[in-house]
């Protein structure tokens, strides 16, 4: 999990930690110095963040569970549909900017 927030949080990692976790700066600065473990609270508010996902694919690292296969495989395709979708509004974004270049030449 420490992994995930550093991760996540590259600069300001302890403040960022802290407060989705909703424990104090010093608290945080320990797990991530390894002197201390999580707590099961924190790691509650960890997964019901809005960056929860990752956190939980380290929490649950190579499990087999068929329930879990199909929760990742469900996750990944809906955020492959998401990115594709992104991508096609840029590409027509894109096209429209060239057709206006175009117009400008003529």
């Amino acid at each position: 999990m420490i992994a995930v927030a550093r991760a996540l949080w590259p600069a300001g990692t302890a403040a960022h930690l802290a407060a989705k976790s909703k424990v104090s700066t010093r608290a945080a600065e320990f797990w991530l110095a390894g002197q201390r473990d999580i707590s099961l609270d924190a790691a509650r508010e960890l997964l019901r963040s809005e960056e929860g996902y990752p956190f939980l694919v380290a929490l649950m690292g190579d499990c087999d569970a068929r329930w879990w296969q199909r929760v990742k495989l469900r996750y990944d395709s809906g955020k492959l549909r998401r990115d594709i979708a992104a991508q096609q509004k840029r590409l027509a974004e894109l096209m429209n900017q060239s057709q206006q270049v175009d117009m400008k030449l003529d």
